[in-house]
């Protein structure tokens, strides 16, 4: 399954190439990309539009992903249940932990696999709109 074109995507990603390669990716996945350089422009932007999804690099030159994740799910209700996933150069050791600890939904590493970049974000879309969808089509 790919986007539906409204559903948007926060990309943080410092790296120039990285963030080009990565938001080419998702456009042509249908996904509305909305990019962030650091962790500043991100919280900025979350707090603007509410993204259906967050995905964000550890390494940042203002705050680490960690900081970030933590910041982001204090932002408020939706935000604190969207899901959010690391992609970084670092292996699942520490950094991991610390990344799940702070409310990271999804743990990837670079290089980065597209076809497994592109089937989790399918899969924690479609759990997320499972999680969110009314009960019995009513709204609370």
């Amino acid at each position: 399954m790919v986007g539906s074109g409204n559903q948007s995507i926060l990309l943080v990603e410092d790296y120039k190439d990285s963030r080009e390669m990565i938001r080419l990716l998702l456009e042509d996945l249908n996904y509305r990309v909305l990019e962030a350089r650091n962790g500043k422009e991100a919280l900025d932007i979350a707090s603007t539009e509410t993204p259906d999804l967050v995905l964000t690099d550890f390494n940042l030159p203002d705050i680490d992903g960690t900081t970030l994740i933590k910041r982001l799910r204090k932002l408020g209700d939706k935000i604190s249940r969207i899901p959010i996933v690391m992609l970084t150069a670092h292996d699942r050791g520490e950094i991991y932990e610390m990344a799940m600890a702070a409310g990271c939904t999804a743990f990837l590493t670079k290089p980065t696999n597209f076809g497994v970049l592109e089937e989790t974000i399918d899969t924690l879309l479609e759990e997320s709109r499972e999680l969110n969808r009314p009960l019995n089509g009513m709204s609370h």
